[in-house]
């Protein structure tokens, strides 16, 4: 076989390519530099010898010819057993690559051109694999904590809600009411986000938001947005709507706004107001929500809207989040069969709008509704 030769160099030398690989990955990638050799190298010496099985045998003639799960497996580690990033991972296969062709070719000068061609279908088909298996294992890592850290959070904050109610029951003094419904609207925000963290689980399994449709009135819901408010956030807030109902899952609908009017005033210009307006035609509704402040650059436009994901302004200003607002929107509008879009300029601030069918039923075939004074039956 026309191959053998470089197989059986990978085979004798494989301790010469480790060595090298691990000095080069320590100087160069910042997640190595402190592993331990077992970690760090994993399952490298057994990923030589499949590249060089697949050179003595001459399997890789086309991509997708890799049978083993060696590569996968290796990404799966990678997740689960080192702070790696997708860069690192990706990174420490470019450095083998180039420590392997390296080493050929000074100890066999004549190194075929096509055996160079067959290395790099094999390594290019191992940083695929590696890359899928590791995105998998951190995904199904991020939602096992969300779901951990969800349910850890409900118990405390149930009994918590339901020791506020007994408080509120037996008490006549003013102040302690005021403090009652300050703590019951503060558990309504911490519940909202439990649910966010549980939704975008959802939505990055690729699921979708269900609806429960049921009769709302825009004044109401907007209304309901200052509950949520800090006094001095309520006097900033300006609200101008006409009398208009439509057909949407409030619970949804308002999450997503109060979530808009939080970002407003988080990342506005604490000295102007924020402002929501209400505008309908042709059985379509739109709730522009505006502020004042710095904007947000073209580019970074689309990446505010991906879950976890921030505008770089808001990642090193003061006010911090956890980057589930704005993705929680879109899935909100998205399972509305409505949109949300942005417009950022320096000198007239930045405008949210949410775009939704006024009557969403028709969109939610199959899906249960809500009728007004009848519960969620």
């Amino acid at each position: 076989m026309a191959y053998t030769q470089a197989a059986q160099l990978i085979r004798s030398h494989k301790s010469l390519i480790l060595k090298n690989w691990e000095k080069e990955m320590r100087v160069l990638v910042e997640e190595a530099k402190t592993l331990s050799e077992p970690i760090l190298i994993d399952t490298l010496p057994a990923l030589l010898e499949s590249l060089a099985e697949t050179l003595s045998t001459d399997r890789t003639n086309q991509l997708g010819s890799m049978d083993s799960t060696l590569a996968h497996e290796h990404g799966g580690e990678r997740a689960r057993l080192t702070n790696f990033n997708l860069s690192a991972l990706i990174m420490e296969f470019r450095i083998l690559r180039q420590v392997i062709i390296r080493t050929l070719r000074e100890l066999d000068p004549n190194l075929d051109p096509q055996c160079e061609i067959l290395i790099h279908i094999h390594l290019d088909e191992s940083i695929q694999s590696s890359a899928m298996a590791f995105s998998l294992v951190q995904a199904s890592l991020r939602d096992q904590m969300v779901a951990t850290l969800s349910h850890d959070m409900r118990s405390p904050l149930t009994a918590a809600t339901l020791a506020v109610d007994v408080i509120r029951a037996k008490s006549t003094d003013e102040a302690t009411l005021r403090n009652v419904r300050k703590i019951k609207v503060n558990h309504r925000r911490i519940d909202n986000l439990i649910q966010d963290l549980l939704n975008t689980s959802l939505i990055r399994a690729g699921g979708k938001l269900e609806l429960r449709p049921e009769a709302v009135n825009v004044r109401k819901l907007l209304s309901d947005i200052y509950d949520v408010l800090p006094v001095e956030q309520e006097q900033r807030l300006h609200v101008q709507s006409p009398e208009l109902e439509g057909w949407w899952d409030a619970d949804h609908l308002r999450r997503a706004l109060e979530n808009l009017v939080s970002n407003a005033f988080k990342y506005g210009d604490r000295k102007e107001n924020v402002s929501i307006d209400v505008a309908a035609s042709y059985g379509r509704v739109i709730f522009s929500v505006h502020n004042h402040g710095a904007h947000i650059p073209k580019e970074e436009q689309e990446t505010i809207f991906q879950v976890f994901r921030r505008a770089e302004a808001a990642k090193n200003g003061k006010p911090k989040g956890w980057g589930l607002g704005l993705p929680m929107v879109r899935a909100v509008a998205e399972a509305h069969a409505g949109s949300i879009t942005v417009d950022s300029y320096k000198d007239s601030g930045t405008t949210f709008l949410l775009d939704v069918p006024q009557d969403v039923r028709p969109f939610c075939q199959g899906k249960v509704s809500k009728v007004p004074g009848t519960g969620d039956g």
